[in-house]
């Protein structure tokens, strides 16, 4: 009931370039990828500090060792083709 009130009663303001205008007097913003990747720095090494002081390496090593060497193989040879997969397919959605 309220889209079928809004649709009759739409009003169209004629823009006379007005948004143009105002597009181009916004200002040019800078390349940020900085923060991205000092965020990730960041992230990275609280989890490696939290990681050692918590015994997470150790558990993982541990269980590591119990794991199958074909296992470790398969995951460490799919991990760079699935990865490359997904930031291929990231750059072509985004582009």
């Amino acid at each position: 009931m309220i889209s079928a009130f809004i649709a009759e009663n739409k009003q169209n303001i004629s823009d006379n370039g007005f948004s143009n205008k105002v597009l181009a007097r916004l200002p040019e913003t800078g390349d940020k990828q900085w923060i991205v990747l000092i965020m990730a720095a960041l992230g990275t090494s609280i989890t490696i500090v939290h990681g050692y002081y918590s015994g997470l390496f150790n558990l993982i090593c541990n269980y590591l060792q119990q794991v199958s060497p074909f296992v470790l193989l398969g995951a460490f040879v799919s991990f760079p083709l699935v990865s490359l997969f997904v930031v291929l397919n990231q750059r072509r959605v985004f582009a």
